[in-house]
This record gives structure tokens, sequence and C-alpha cells, in this order.
């Protein structure tokens, strides 16, 4: 014998507060690609720089060139620190 499942379909409904937790986490991704957006564009500010200049600040072109082509939502500064700064301890970081 079969038995059918006689509770009538009834539609899933979707409560307010899931709704607006899913609005704000999609405003919440949209400001930070934003911030990223802006920081990147702050960070491009250093290829207008010329080499000594980076050079004073501790930075070379092409660390500026790979932090230009990492992810948006990699913080391409401090990357960029990071790697100096790891250069400038084991001696190898040098200005021309």
């Amino acid at each position: 014998m079969t038995l059918i499942n006689s509770t009538p379909y009834r539609p899933r409904v979707i409560k307010r507060g899931y709704v607006q937790k899913l609005l704000l986490r999609l405003l919440h991704a949209w400001k930070q690609r934003q911030k990223h957006r802006v920081d990147r564009l702050a960070f491009e500010n250093l290829m207008h720089l010329d080499d000594a200049t980076l050079a004073d600040i501790g930075y070379r072109r092409e660390d500026v060139v790979a932090g230009m082509q990492m992810p948006l939502e990699m913080n391409a500064a401090m990357e960029i620190h990071r790697q100096s700064r790891r250069l400038n301890q084991g001696g190898r970081f040098r200005t021309q």
C-alpha cells in the first residue's frame, strides 16, 4: 500500500528578518568593494612617483607594479609594506 502525503503544498514564506539581513549583507559587501576601489586608486598614485622618491619611502617600482596586479580584495599597500620590511630586515633591499 502506498502512502500519499495528504498535507497540502504550502509555499515557503520568507520572513522579513531574513530579507533585511540579506540586504544588509549586500550593502556591506558593496561598501567594502567601494572602499577597496578607493584604496586602490590612492595606491595607484605611487606609480606617478619617480624611483628615487619611491626609494625614500622604502618601496621599489617592482613592488608597486606587483601591488597594482593584486586582487582588489587584498590591501596592496599593506602587502608591499610587508615585503619591503622583509627585504630591509634581510639586508637585500638596494636603492640606486
